[in-house]
């Protein structure tokens, strides 16, 4: 949980530790449990524990440990790595997509709140001007609609 700038997922967008990659963390975590492999320090628990108290808003899984913006990979990847399993919260997350438009008209607009994210020097609106917007991720949408399914 140190603060750190690593590469991630979205790589333009600069997060101070991302629930996508505590969630990531969490899950390589429960593989070297199930595989009894040595070596990494700490168990599975301790990274839900951390995506419970300092990313759950009561709404969604915030986008990194600084802001309280929502990120679509970040509020659907800790049920999609089935790192959190509380239907109640997932229900909830959907909800907020819904209120907030972010399914319309296609699965998955990335953020309702663009302005909040900090992008990469060079990499932001001048050569990718909706980059962190409205624009839709269709990747995220799969997951979108499986977690609905389920």
């Amino acid at each position: 949980m140190k603060k750190m700038h690593v590469g991630e997922m979205r790589d333009a967008v600069i997060y101070d530790r991302s629930a996508y990659a505590v969630t990531l963390i969490a899950r390589m975590a429960r593989c070297v449990e199930k595989l009894h492999l040595e070596g990494f320090p700490y168990p599975s628990e301790i990274y839900k524990e951390k995506l419970l108290a300092h990313y759950w808003n009561g709404t969604y899984f915030k986008a990194d440990y600084a802001s309280a913006a929502f990120s679509a990979e970040c509020a659907l990847m800790p049920f999609w790595l089935k790192v959190i399993t509380d239907d109640q919260k997932a229900a909830k997350t959907f909800d907020y997509i819904e209120q907030h438009k972010l399914n319309y008209p296609y699965p998955l607009k990335y953020t309702d709140t663009p302005e909040v994210l900090k992008i990469r020097f060079g990499m932001g609106t001048i050569l990718m001007p909706d980059y962190a917007g409205t624009t839709i991720w269709s990747w995220h949408a799969a997951i979108y609609i499986k977690l609905l399914k389920k």
